[in-house]
């Protein structure tokens, strides 16, 4: 509703773990902000209205995944610090490098007992820009928000696991590993099917390859990485009750672009071991081996000597993370099977080397 700008209409995404609005949308003038520290300064002005939260992925860092975390929490967390002023909706710019109208989503954190739960969604760039601008023309203007997403009871779901068994030590394991869950809005082509379709190569090289590993290289497609990890979580109970021992782990989880490197939890000595490999993985366009954060799933595996994430090129990842622009139309498959190489060879030494 408004003088201005009557019937315009806005592309939205509900955030996981929203709730609707119900049989009725909400009406409400929207109030803008950059971030939670205006939101409180700004709190006697939130009452009754949608806060929307227009802080975009910041353009200026090399590294997208930075400008994705510096971002992020107005998805993770938006809707509860909004409820406390009692806020009535939220409206997020999307977390994404491309500058379209796309909507992309992501999980919200739990809302929590003590506060109202309101409904939250995610808005197209380019609309998040047109409703900037709208408020600066017409500061009262009203936005009709519908939301018609639930969350329904949990069911039984599953982790899908494949052993290539190993020669000398099959009771040593190896993970080479993605998550098969992603959200509706695309296929989930880079988050993760294609970081599966990574893992389960490594197998496949092997056998086609007639490679026969020293230790087991088992692949797992986590189940419920996106809100919940519940997979990873139960992967990791398992872990710590087995008589198998897990050595390490790599998780594809970045996408399916160009190689670049490994990021490594481990400690130090066993890092500089890694490293010392690169002659051998530069042949799969591995740059470096440095110490960093491996995957969600595979970080729930207690008592390895590494934790490794496999890293591509970063560049284009949050243009499709979490879309309808994450398609299989967007994999390039010699950067997925130069991925999958690389994983594979750094299976290998680990299994022969470690």
């Amino acid at each position: 509703e408004s003088e201005f700008f009557e019937g315009r209409e806005l592309e939205i995404l509900a955030l996981g773990r929203s709730i609707g609005t119900g049989e009725k949308e909400i009406t409400a003038e929207v109030i803008e902000v950059k971030n939670f520290d205006e939101l409180k300064e700004r709190q006697k002005e939130v009452k009754g209205k949608i806060v929307f939260f227009s802080r975009p992925h910041d353009m200026g860092t090399v590294n997208t995944f930075q400008g994705y975390g510096d971002a992020v929490n107005q998805r993770s967390q938006g809707a509860i610090e909004a409820a406390k002023f009692g806020a009535v909706g939220v409206l997020i710019r999307s977390v994404t490098t491309k500058h379209d109208n796309v909507p992309h989503t992501g999980s919200m954190n739990n809302y929590v007992d003590s506060l109202p739960e309101i409904p939250a969604a995610s808005l197209g760039f380019l609309d998040a820009d047109f409703l900037s601008d709208a408020l600066k023309k017409d500061s009262i203007l009203k936005l009709k928000m519908k939301l018609n997403c639930k969350t329904l009871p949990d069911i039984l779901s599953y982790n899908v696991i494949a052993d290539y068994k190993g020669t000398e030590k099959s009771d040593e394991i190896i993970v080479v590993a993605g998550h098969f869950d992603s959200w509706d809005a695309g296929c989930g082509a880079h988050d993760d099917g294609g970081g599966c379709i990574q893992a389960f190569e490594v197998l496949d090289l092997f056998k086609r390859l007639s490679i026969k590993p020293k230790r087991t290289i088992r692949c797992i497609f986590y189940i419920n990485e996106e809100n919940g990890v519940k997979g990873g979580i139960e992967y990791g109970n398992y872990a710590d009750t087995t008589r198998e021992k897990h050595i390490a782990a790599i998780e594809s989880d970045r996408g399916v672009f160009t190689p670049v490197g490994f990021a490594v939890t481990s400690d130090s000595l066993t890092l500089i071991k890694l490293q010392n490999w690169l002659p051998i993985l530069e042949y799969a366009g591995i740059e470096w081996i440095k110490a960093g954060g491996s995957g969600v799933d595979i970080s729930q595996i207690k008592n390895t000597q590494a934790l490794i994430g496999f890293v591509p090129d970063d560049q284009r990842y949050f243009d499709l993370h979490h879309s309808a622009n994450d398609v299989f139309e967007e994999v390039h498959p010699r950067e997925m099977e130069l991925g999958a190489a690389a994983i594979a060879v750094m299976a290998f030494l680990l299994s022969e080397e470690l």
